[in-house]
């Protein structure tokens, strides 16, 4: 109890003059650490273009393991620490922020860790599942894709994105359907099917209100729809990377990504 006053302390310094920090009880139940959890994150994606917002996301990932430990059953709280390690460590990877491969290697692991513990409490809800798939993600851009493969990462992220559609595949806006599309479009030859993959990105398209990420899932958009045909959805694609390119904040991994595109593009 004593670590988390004084993590709690130290979130309501960081976040000092908010009107939520007063809610702060350490008393810790259930219902408000996650209010707090819920809080740090959405204003550590809020800033996730700048130092702030990554340290706002730490903070968020500090404040859910520190419940975790306390309450290592309780789903709700599980499945949050397992989104703040994979949305910490990407965080990480956008900025190009130091030692960033290392960040996404040691808490995608972790994410993924926690995230199976989620499934086991209840395995019929999606979000374990999802920032299971999501936490691989992460870990492969850290290892790279081939050493995530080699290592069995390809199976368990098949089988928690086949679960997370299986069972919600309209969740954080369609991102289960999103994911689908990513998992066949990235992995290396002869795994990669792109036609599985256009056919999971016309659905997405299709269901989609482009609530969630809308720039950064357009220039993902954009890349697959160039891999999968160049020629013949040249000009989709780039209907797609100039309204990725309108973000009001472009962090540094997407914007030198966008760039590259653009110039295959022209």
């Amino acid at each position: 109890m004593t670590k988390k006053i004084f993590l709690l302390i130290s979130v309501c310094f960081l976040v000092a003059g908010t009107v939520w920090a007063e809610a702060f009880d350490p008393k810790g139940d259930s219902g408000s650490d996650i209010e707090r959890i819920d809080a740090l994150h959405e204003r550590g994606t809020e800033e996730n273009y700048n130092a702030s917002g990554l340290s706002l996301l730490k903070a968020s990932l500090e404040l859910c393991l520190a419940c975790m430990e306390e309450k290592p059953m309780e789903y709700e709280i599980l499945w949050r620490c397992s989104r703040a390690a994979h949305q910490y460590a990407e965080t990480a990877r956008n900025l190009v922020a130091e030692g960033w491969e290392t960040t996404c290697k040691d808490w995608g692991k972790r994410g993924m860790e926690i995230a199976e513990g989620a499934q086991g409490v209840k395995p019929d809800r999606v979000e374990g599942y999802f920032w299971q798939s999501a936490c691989i993600g992460v870990y492969s851009d850290g290892t790279g894709v081939m050493t995530a493969v080699k290592e069995g990462f390809y199976k368990k992220s098949k089988t928690a994105i086949e679960k997370a559609y299986e069972l919600d595949k309209s969740y954080n806006d369609y991102d289960p359907v999103f994911a689908k599309a990513m998992f066949y479009i990235t992995l290396p030859f002869p795994m990669k099917n792109k036609k599985k993959a256009f056919a999971y990105y016309r659905e997405f398209e299709e269901s989609t209100a482009w609530t969630v990420r809308p720039y950064i899932r357009r220039l993902y958009g954009a890349d697959l729809l160039m891999e999968v045909k160049p020629k013949g959805y040249k000009e989709e694609a780039k209907g797609l990377l100039e309204k990725a390119l309108t973000a009001p904040h472009l962090q540094k991994y997407y914007k030198e990504w966008a760039e590259e595109l653009q110039s295959k593009l022209k």
